[in-house]
């Protein structure tokens, strides 16, 4: 995979040899900003990737900035495909925490999240009226939540 970088270390990285994703890090440090009640960061990556073509890198929080921190990625997942071009990849982290005291800035080289390359064949969809099968019409949650 071809891959610009922006900051010679902030290439990411597998921490053990057996791990299905890499660690990403902060190519800044960067501060946080309020927004709707809670805090938010910006953070540069410091690199730009070139998707294979039927691939996508998905950007996924790391459990223990969760765990330690309350600190997710804003929008769950982020998806990077070929469309995204050279542009700098960014992780929009969010504090599920109210406080009114400004968080610690994002410290430089700091471990943000990880990135997973996975492949995304094109799928074509076919209408019908059934599937053919009987199957529970409950849906959503009828196993139990």
């Amino acid at each position: 995979m071809k891959i610009i970088l922006f900051n010679e270390k902030c290439k990411p990285k597998y921490s053990n040899i057996d791990d299905s994703g890499m660690d990403v890090f902060a190519s800044k440090e960067t501060e946080w900003f309020l927004k709707d009640g809670l805090w938010r960061c910006n953070v540069p990556l410091g690199f730009a990737l070139e998707c294979p073509k039927g691939y996508g890198v998905f950007l996924l929080s790391r459990s223990g900035m969760g765990k330690n921190n309350s600190i997710s990625l804003v929008n769950s997942v982020g998806l990077g495909d070929r469309s995204f071009g050279e542009n700098e990849y960014v992780a929009m982290l969010i504090k599920l925490a109210t406080t009114t005291s400004i968080p610690e800035p994002v410290k430089q080289y700091q471990k943000i999240a990880q990135i997973v390359v996975i492949e995304t064949p094109r799928i074509y969809f076919n209408e019908v009226d059934s599937f053919g099968y009987k199957n529970s019409k409950k849906g959503f949650g009828s196993s139990g939540l």
